[in-house]
Order: C-alpha cells, then structure tokens, then sequence
C-alpha cells in the first residue's frame, strides 16, 4: 500500500458521492410517495445488511486513515467514531440472530447523535464563523489535531466529517425504510 493516501481518499469519496446520489433518489421516492417502487422495497428488505456495509466501510476506513496514513484523529472525530463504531456490532448481532426490527431504533438513535456532530465538525472545517469556532472542543495546545483542519478534501466539498455524515445519514435512511416496512 503507498504511502499516500490520495487515491484511497479519492475511492472513498466517490463511494460517499454515489451514496450521496443515492440517498437523495431514495429520499425523493419517499417523498414522491413511491413507496412500492422496487428499489425501495429492495433497500427496506436488506436494509440491516446494507447498514452493515455502510458501517464496515466507514470504519475500516477511518482506521486506515488514523492507522495505515497517520491522520491522527481530532475530538469531533472520536465523538463521530463513538456512535459510529458499535453499529457493526448492533447490526451484525441483528442479521446473525435474525433481530432486524429490535435492533433498527438503536441503530436510528446512533445515526441521529452522530449526524449533528458530523454537520457542527463539518461547519467548523468550511466556515470560519466565529459562532461555530467557538464551540470548537479542540485542543488549544497544539498536542491534537486541529478540528476545524483537513487532512482530505475531495471534490472540493468531500471530507472526512462529510464521510461520517454520509454513513450516519445512509444509516439512518436504510432503518426508517425498515422502521416503515416497505418490504
């Protein structure tokens, strides 16, 4: 593996543009009142299991970003990675033991804390608001990494804030359409 992580965060961001594309298609058919359409009731049908890619995704890659690249991560990070982290275990346990629908308010209650802090993180890093760098829970000593810096931007928006953002929201899609019972 090189040393350089552009063209892994360049795959990753791609991937977070098409679920981006996705999800907003997906939101249109709920909103359109397509609730029968095939793709819909696909995405509610496997939803669990499509949360858990998203998820595995998501944290693999973090940890080669923090890992394999060095990126050390910042507190708004962590605190994403904290509600991030546990749905691989949430949802795995819910496809082995066959709890889908037991395991889907959890998995929405996680999605629903990591997505404010993932758009406050994402504000501190594009903005220079002094409202929002106020609030900023970095470390003024310069012994962490800077929550309003950015290792990757990609597609002059992508970054790794808007990554988290994406899986939380993709997350939070794929358990509302299993919550709704399309299927």
């Amino acid at each position: 593996m090189p040393t350089d992580p552009y063209y892994f965060a360049k795959g990753i961001a791609t991937v977070v543009l098409l679920s981006q594309c996705l999800a907003v298609l997906t939101l249109l058919a709920l909103i359109v009142g397509k609730k029968d359409a095939k793709p819909l009731k696909f995405l509610a049908r496997n939803s669990t299991l499509l949360a858990l890619i998203v998820a595995v995704t998501a944290v693999c890659s973090s940890l080669i970003f923090s890992d394999f690249y060095k990126m050390n991560p910042c507190k708004l990070c962590w605190y994403q990675r904290i509600f991030i982290f546990p749905q691989i275990i949430l949802l795995g346990v819910a496809l082995w033991k066959k709890h889908h629908d037991q395991v889907t308010t959890y998995s929405i209650v996680c999605a629903c804390i990591a997505i404010p802090i993932s758009i406050f993180h994402y504000l501190l890093q594009m903005t220079d608001a002094p409202a929002i760098h106020g609030f900023a829970p970095c470390d003024v000593t310069g012994q962490a990494p800077s929550c309003s810096g950015y290792y990757v931007i990609m597609y002059e928006y992508i970054t790794i804030p808007m990554m988290a953002l994406t899986t939380s929201i993709l997350i939070l899609i794929l358990m509302i359409l299993r919550k709704k019972k399309i299927a």
